[in-house]
């Protein structure tokens, strides 16, 4: 949620006063910085923490240090709060994660597989194949799976797939596993409207819609080969 920090710094008679805009991703944070040569005051407000006002002393040394590291921390939780998710380095085993919202997914375009090459809108076996698809859950409590998916049942290192997916009419669950009517692999912690998904070739996305509603899932996957 966008905030603002707002500083003025007295110097005998004249004051001057700039506004610097900040990120605030915890709440609506406002705050306001008084600094004088012999007394300073710091006034902060947040819709979550409630309100807190400090009076001290302190030398212009202490004022110059007060008001970058409150700048360095807003900075930094802005950051950290909404860092994405990660890639391994490893993709067995395979797994499904759950995800708030598109931009805590982890990145497709910037993964880095080593040992696979991927040949965009090409699978695994060298076959031209979609990328970009939807499939529907009809909650009935069956995991539904991608139809044509190049799924193998051996030779499970020739391939490894990345997947980002939403739903359209609520959360679902997601998982990875072998298909063919056994049950997953590995199943997403909890139901969510965004989710990635890894796995190689002898592996397979899964969705279920949590309860008895029907949902669309949109997904997009990356698929590798095995070569150097």
């Amino acid at each position: 949620m966008p905030g603002s920090l707002m500083c003025e710094e007295k110097i005998s008679s004249q004051t001057e006063s700039y506004t610097r805009p900040a990120r605030e991703k915890q709440g609506a944070l406002d705050v306001s910085l008084s600094i004088s040569r012999q007394n300073l005051t710091l006034h902060s407000s947040s819709t979550m923490a409630g309100s807190v006002t400090c009076h001290s002393i302190c030398s212009d040394n202490d004022k110059v240090k007060l008001l970058a590291g409150l700048l360095g921390t807003t900075l930094l939780l802005a950051v950290s709060v909404h860092a994405a998710g990660k890639w391994p380095r490893e993709f067995y085993p395979p797994r499904a994660y759950p995800a708030n919202s598109k931009e805590d997914l982890p990145s497709l375009r910037s993964a880095v597989v080593d040992g696979y090459i991927r040949t965009q809108g090409y699978s695994w076996w060298g076959k031209p194949i979609n990328e970009t698809g939807q499939l529907r859950t009809y909650g009935n409590d069956k995991w539904e799976q991608i139809y044509g998916f190049p799924s193998s049942m051996n030779g499970c290192h020739n391939g490894v797939f990345l997947m980002h997916w939403r739903s359209s009419g609520g959360p679902v669950l997601s998982a990875v596993g072998y298909g063919y009517g056994n049950e997953p692999e590995n199943i997403a912690s909890r139901p969510a409207s965004y989710g990635y998904i890894y796995g190689n070739n002898c592996v397979q996305p899964l969705f279920k819609s949590d309860g008895n509603h029907i949902n669309n899932v949109a997904y997009r996957v990356y698929y590798y080969k095995f070569g150097i």
